[in-house]
């Protein structure tokens, strides 16, 4: 195996694990070992700890930047969980070997679980700020926001210890929180948007966390917001980006124009979300914890049958291998119990392999990744030749802009959208108008 050498008889109990635990081919198996090895020898080369979530965040991001492809990211996720949660290696691994975590404390994006003591749990932080962290994931799951949010605050508040040093907890102050906001916006040259999301990560550290009112802080300058006008597609070129999808993709990307939903929204899409005799979908916890009813496209009811036809003979092969079934959120998987194995909570996108839960260590079924979907945007936007920046927010772009066009009330866009706001939707207004042509150029005259 490339990299550095797993101890003695423990590559040989690995292989067996991957076999008989995993259900992992033969001719697949190589693969693992060789993350596994890159990953090793990626934390000795920089002296990490092989079993912090920051050492597997950083390797992770480093594959995506080598324009790994989803699924080997995902592999390789896998085969270093794998090895962190079932092998407790006690013989020395060099520099690396410190710090291997106990199974189930390599947090993921799969359930609110992920927000527990894993990553606070880090041994590189002094107990004062691991405590610190741990209250951090309490507060925001006290308020039910989403994983994404504690993601990034957790970040955030790594970059804010990262700068202090070694200053302890009891010590901070608002000079503290106000120095490290000016150092990203003058030293780092930060976008806007991203000063303003540290902004907010540090307040509500200090005012929920340490229970310190920010006194001085709030005149800390806040960066402007920009308001850009959307990059919008014509229906031509809508229907010329769906040409270049394949299966299942285009299908994806049909109900992300069709029915103006964000990626998210459609990523976590789930069966019982569909009625297809009504010809309604059903978004549940949209952004703001929201949830809204959309019409869904007729042309779209027949795809989308032959589609869940084909999730549910997957869902099928998955209960015969015996997997544990979709990943849930906790209360719902408490609430509701084999929820997970039931075919109304099965994802209508699902991803491609089985992934190890970290809760339970079995294996289950996650939806389809973000980032494949978005490399096949990518790529099908530069094989149409393309000028414009196509995303997948780009078709919810374009679904609110030909909705006015059509001559539909702002209002009824505003609820369609989940904006709780109009003027949000009001962004719109003005794609119309410089597309309408309502200004003529002098150069015209």
């Amino acid at each position: 195996m490339d990299g550095v050498a797993l101890p003695e008889g423990v590559e040989a109990k690995y292989e067996e694990f991957l076999a008989k635990d995993l259900g992992v081919p033969a001719n697949r198996r190589p693969f693992f070992r060789k993350w596994l090895g890159e990953y090793l020898e990626f934390c000795r080369v920089r002296h990490l700890s092989v079993g912090t979530w920051e050492a597997l965040e950083v390797f992770l991001e480093g594959l995506r930047k080598r324009g790994r492809l989803g699924f080997q990211v995902e592999q390789a996720r896998i085969a270093v969980e794998v090895y962190c949660k079932n092998f407790q290696v006690k013989e020395s691994l060099g520099s690396v070997s410190e710090g291997i975590v106990a199974p189930n404390s390599i947090p993921t994006d799969h359930s609110q679980a992920s927000m527990g003591a894993g990553r606070a749990s880090d041994p590189g932080f002094p107990e004062d700020w691991r405590m610190a962290f741990a209250a951090l994931g309490k507060e925001i799951k006290l308020r039910h926001y989403s994983v994404k949010t504690f993601k990034v605050y957790h970040h955030w508040m790594r970059a804010f210890f990262r700068f202090l040093g070694v200053t302890p907890v009891k010590a901070l102050t608002a000079g503290h929180a106000r120095a490290f906001i000016e150092n990203l916006a003058v030293e780092r040259k930060v976008a806007g948007s991203t000063q303003n999301q540290a902004f907010n990560a540090l307040l509500f550290f200090y005012v929920n966390v340490l229970k310190v009112e920010l006194e001085g802080f709030e005149k800390t300058p806040r960066a402007a917001t920009r308001h850009e006008i959307p990059a919008v597609l014509t229906r031509g070129e809508v229907q010329g980006m769906l040409a270049e999808l394949e299966y299942p993709y285009r299908l994806f990307v049909q109900l992300l124009y069709g029915c103006g939903l964000r990626l998210n929204e459609a990523l976590t899409l789930r069966v019982q979300d569909l009625d297809l005799e009504g010809g309604m979908i059903r978004v549940h916890n949209g952004k703001g914890d929201r949830s809204r009813a959309l019409p869904l496209p007729k042309t779209l009811v027949s795809d989308l049958r032959k589609h869940l036809q084909s999730v549910r003979a997957l869902f099928e092969a998955d209960l015969k291998v015996g997997f544990a079934g979709v990943f849930l959120p906790e209360a719902l998987e408490r609430k509701y119990q084999g929820a997970a194995r039931s075919w109304a909570w099965q994802w209508v996108f699902p991803g491609g392999r089985l992934t190890v839960s970290e809760a339970d260590g079995k294996l289950r079924r996650f939806h389809l990744h973000e980032t494949s979907v978005q490399k096949e945007i990518k790529a099908a936007a530069e094989a149409g030749g393309f000028a414009k920046r196509v995303t997948a927010h780009t078709f919810r772009h374009s679904y609110a802009t030909h909705l006015l066009q059509m001559g539909y009330d702002i209002r009824i866009v505003q609820d369609l959208l989940g904006h709780k706001d109009l003027e949000t939707t009001m962004i719109y207004t003005h794609v119309l108008q410089s597309q309408a042509g309502k200004v003529v150029s002098p150069l015209d005259v």
